[in-house]
């Protein structure tokens, strides 16, 4: 199949084009994107990113040209675009050669733009990681986390950001940005625990301690706990029913009174510069691996070490029962 035919390949009436605004030159439009139904009609929303910050992206591919691989861009701060569901239509094909544009949305469509809190937070790559779909605060509606990888907490450079939007539906239709959030949506402000830890790099979510409430896993892949250069850190913050904090500092000693957070620590720091520590979860995933009807946390080491001599930074992979995870 050869999508330079299309609307005319055998996919027709099976695909769709979604095009970014004008005057997007960088934005990477596309560099994440992720499904998640945040109205509750069992129909996903598509959210799209305008914000680039990959190692692996800077990798060329064989044979191409000198500059054909780019590891950080997008908008200035970060954008996010939600396409709804009632974008799309209903039914078994859509219409042969079908684009939406985010300049002229057909139906319900949302922007949310990186900004600048004084003495609280910058954006940098608003929605590099996005997860959305469960609730967090038990009030029975869908919630939404979006990950700046580079964003700045309270003075903290890369120290990188998380926001949680609480009733997801409630962004429908809006535009805004985040140094301007409408009065009407609900929204935790999550700040990356040190300088360089690229806190809410990446996200899984469930419901680890099966209470009916879904929790919100994030990595500061690049945290040095226990002075383990680099051992990363996985931050739990369990559900509760309620609002959670506006503001949830990771820092020892500024973390939010009676907001449960747990802590899990990489292993390994780094112990030369051939051996580097174990960067924990800077990949995740959440689902029930046990059958016990808890979600367990399938988290990688990017860098861990093999078990035979001389196997550094191969990368592991740990699975974590969910119902071991202490609050």
């Amino acid at each position: 199949i050869d999508l330079a035919g299309f609307g005319t390949t055998t996919l027709a009436g099976h695909v769709l084009r979604i095009e970014p605004p004008a005057g997007s030159e960088d934005y990477h439009f596309g560099s994440t994107v992720a499904l998640a139904d945040l109205d509750n009609n069992l129909r996903a929303e598509v959210l799209i990113a305008a914000a680039l910050a990959r190692a692996g992206a800077q990798l060329e591919a064989d044979g191409a040209p000198p500059g054909s691989a780019i590891k950080n861009g997008g908008n200035p701060g970060g954008s996010l675009f939600i396409f709804w569901d009632d974008n799309f239509p209903a039914g078994a094909t859509w219409p042969a050669g079908l684009v939406l544009s985010a300049d002229a949305p057909p139906a319900s469509f949302s922007r949310v733009d990186g900004g600048t809190v004084s003495g609280t937070f910058t954006n940098l790559r608003l929605a590099e990681e996005m997860l959305g779909g469960l609730d967090y605060d038990g009030d029975g509606t869908a919630d939404l986390f979006v990950g700046d990888i580079r964003g700045n907490g309270r003075g903290r450079s890369e120290s990188g950001l998380g926001h949680v939007f609480f009733d997801a539906s409630s962004l429908r239709n809006q535009a805004f940005s985040m140094n301007a959030v409408p009065t009407a949506i609900s929204v935790s402000t999550i700040l990356g625990i040190a300088a360089g830890t690229i806190s809410a790099d990446t996200s899984l979510h469930g419901d680890f301690d099966g209470d009916g409430i879904a929790d919100l896993g994030i990595s500061s892949p690049l945290g040095n706990p226990l002075g383990r250069v680099h051992a990363g850190i996985v931050h739990v913050l369990w559900g509760q029913p309620g609002p959670w904090p506006a503001i949830i500092d990771l820092l020892d000693g500024s973390r939010p009174a009676g907001f449960a957070i747990t802590d899990i620590y990489g292993a390994r720091g780094q112990t030369s510069g051939a051996d580097l520590g174990d960067t924990l979860m800077y990949s995740a995933a959440g689902a029930d691996v046990n059958n016990d009807g808890k979600t367990d946390l399938v988290i990688n080491e990017m860098r861990g070490n093999g078990v035979a001599a001389g196997a550094l930074d191969v990368g592991n992979l740990i699975i974590l029962g969910g119902e071991l995870v202490p609050r």
